[in-house]
């Protein structure tokens, strides 16, 4: 304690032994100084409890300062404060789907997940993911997996079935596979299973319209039609219901779709017009069919308008299309 401190306390300590004040004569004084008339017995009697109380009060107060001022003295580093108990915050654990989902016309993704109880079980329950219309969306799967979904399509995910990693296919998804060995990663779509053997590749599986294997790199194993084939770097397999077909491609253009584009390259003019529509969500009227199998090179936003992207169509040569009464109609 430094000498200043202790001097302080020194004579806080000497206040206590002062001698007790004279409280009759303090108030003859103050009477004095403001001309008041000395009081009858009556009215002594009457106000001298009130003196006395206030005379131990002021004590009281006092005797109370006089204490805090000594522990605040000897310990200075206690504080005489109120404090408030904040509730604890506990921070979940969980295992999370994440899923990036981008619309026609937004300008940035909007990210949503799925949670599990930090409880769960090692077998994770199965997961189901949808596209609407002119929606892609992508999932990052428990196992590491990645997968993009194109526009009206469904995609359902169970983790460890039997020691295997299955999906169900619906639409257009573009896979990149976390290989295990131990663990296959096998895809069930219009009857036909793809099985991984450490790849990324594209299927295209909508109803009605023939099955389109690409693989992109690695390589993949597909039964179709009661017949198995494998499939390497730059090989797509196209099943129709008159059979499969084996042919080499250029995957860029078919991996697009997965960037927000359309791409077509070299392809026939009613295949660009099919899928335009199918993620617009309109109907295609086709009044000239001369140039209708042309193949064309043609490159658009799916976050542009319809109208826009029909301008943009119709400036190739001989190509003419228009959106009238709500259906893109080919002249």
């Amino acid at each position: 304690m430094s000498e200043k401190s202790k001097n302080i306390l020194r004579k806080a300590l000497q206040r206590g032994q002062a001698p007790k004040p004279d409280i009759d004569e303090a108030w003859q004084n103050l009477s004095a100084r403001l001309h008041l008339a000395s009081p009858t017995a009556e009215e002594e009697e009457h106000n001298t409890p009130k003196l006395q109380w206030v005379s131990y009060t002021l004590k009281g107060i006092a005797a109370v300062a006089a204490i805090f001022l000594i522990i605040r003295l000897l310990f200075p580093s206690v504080q005489l404060s109120t404090s408030h108990t904040s509730p604890k915050v506990h921070s979940p654990i969980a295992q999370r789907v994440k899923t990036t989902t981008a619309h026609r016309g937004s300008s940035l993704p909007q990210t949503q997940s799925s949670t599990s109880s930090p409880n769960a079980t090692t077998s994770s329950p199965a997961i189901n993911i949808k596209t609407a219309r002119a929606e892609i969306r992508h999932a990052q799967l428990p196992d590491g997996s990645s997968v993009w979904l194109n526009a009206e399509s469904k995609l359902a995910y169970t983790p460890l079935s039997n020691g295997t990693r299955k999906v169900m296919l619906q639409g257009e998804g573009y896979f990149e596979v976390k290989h295990d060995a131990q663990h296959p990663f096998i895809i069930d779509t219009e009857g036909i299973t793809v099985r991984d053997l450490g790849t990324a590749f594209n299927i295209r599986s909508y109803s009605g319209r023939p099955v389109c294997i690409s693989v992109v790199s690695g390589s993949v194993s597909v039964m179709a039609n009661n017949k198995d084939y494998t499939l390497l770097h730059s090989r797509q397999l196209t099943i129709k219901n008159t059979g499969c077909e084996l042919s080499t491609v250029d995957t860029y253009p078919l991996t697009q779709w997965k960037e927000g584009l359309f791409y077509f390259h070299q392809t026939a003019l009613k295949d660009v017009i099919r899928e335009i529509a199918r993620w617009y969500g309109v109907n295609v009227v086709i009044e000239q069919t001369a140039n209708i199998n042309m193949q064309i090179h043609f490159v658009g936003s799916r976050k542009a308008t319809l109208t826009k992207t029909l301008q943009d169509l119709d400036d190739i040569d001989g190509v003419q299309v228009e959106l009238c009464d709500g259906a893109i109609t080919v002249r």
